[in-house]
């Protein structure tokens, strides 16, 4: 993943989005855990106020979007990797959990998730 991949990444979100060229954005890598592949969490707007974010595929592909009301972070707050895999317990890619051990991850509230089941 590159400095050209995360140009590609804003650039889909702004258009997804219509989100302007003057909107900061902040980018995180997300990595899958039901495939072999990351995306880029795009959050567009300054902290603190309304704007948007957006998952976008190494493909470059706007995966799904959503317009934040309030700016606050969609990513729990410490050390470890982001990770996402399609289940009931992780919901959206917009809002992935972070991995703080071997099959051990938390939520944006702080609670832990339950890792992907195996086989």
């Amino acid at each position: 993943m590159s400095a050209t991949d995360d140009a590609r990444a804003v650039g889909a979100a702004r258009a997804a989005t219509g989100a302007g060229p003057d909107v900061p954005a902040r980018i995180a890598v997300v990595r899958r855990l039901d495939r072999p592949a990351a995306y880029r969490l795009v959050a567009l707007g300054r902290p603190g106020e309304p704007g948007w974010v957006a998952a976008v595929g190494e493909d470059g592909a706007v995966m799904s979007w959503a317009a934040s009301a309030t700016g606050e972070p969609t990513v729990p707050a410490g050390p470890g990797e982001l990770c996402w895999w399609p289940s009931a317990r992780t919901g959206s890619a917009l809002y992935p959990v972070r991995r703080t051990g071997p099959g051990s991850f938390v939520g944006l509230d702080g609670r832990h998730v339950a890792g992907p089941e195996k086989g």
